[in-house]
């Protein structure tokens, strides 16, 4: 197991994040922004983030920013969130 998946920076990305994508369709969508920034599938990001919310597979620096870029351009006009425009930082 990855010593970083018990850091408790990482855990509280990782408990905004799943908060984030109960919303229906949330995953969809960020799956579907990860694959066109990268060579990967949608399908291929829906595993891929599903294995990461199981804690079988921790996020690299890269991925964590690509999510809380997408996550903060979402919030910034949304209703629902509890602090709008913050980024779900790791650090």
């Amino acid at each position: 197991m990855n010593p970083l998946i018990k850091h408790p920076y990482y855990l509280r990305w990782l408990s905004r994040l799943r908060k984030n994508l109960r919303q229906s369709g949330r995953l969809r969508e960020l799956s579907l922004h990860l694959a066109l920034e990268t060579k990967r599938s949608s399908a291929e990001w829906e595993k891929q983030l599903g294995l990461l919310m199981e804690e079988e597979c921790v996020a690299d620096p890269d991925l964590i920013a690509s999510i809380d870029h997408w996550i903060q351009k979402r919030s910034i006009n949304s209703p629902d969130s509890d602090k709008p425009g913050q980024q779900l930082d790791l650090i």
